[in-house]
């Protein structure tokens, strides 16, 4: 092999728009700072822009969701996003059981 992937990878919406929000070094520093503070990525990852494309007419609300639920596993508990430590399977993550959300939140502070 030559030394190059064997396949594309696609970026997707969202983190299109989430390089989109890096690119200007004001709203990194802030993000970045956030981060550090445990903001919820929900909040930070740009998902209410105007520019993602919702396929089915999907709200911001229902991204949310998708994100929590599915990506980093939590359960909508009394209005609140709530992590699942010990659930067996963690989102759409098969056999992994862990915290994803503390994985891509640290990837994006070293990044």
């Amino acid at each position: 092999m030559s030394g190059q992937m064997p396949y594309v990878m696609e970026k997707g919406p969202y983190f299109s728009v989430i390089e989109d929000r890096l690119a200007d070094p004001v709203s990194r520093r802030d993000m970045l700072k956030r981060l550090r503070n445990g903001e919820g990525l929900d909040s930070l990852s740009g998902l209410d822009s105007t520019t993602l494309t919702r396929p089915g007419g999907q709200s911001t609300a229902d991204i949310v969701a998708h994100l929590n639920e599915h990506w980093f596993g939590m359960k909508l508990v009394s209005g609140a996003w709530v992590k699942q430590p010990s659930a067996t399977q963690t989102g759409f993550w098969h056999g992994f059981q862990g915290d994803p959300e503390a994985i891509f939140r640290e990837a994006m502070i070293r990044a």
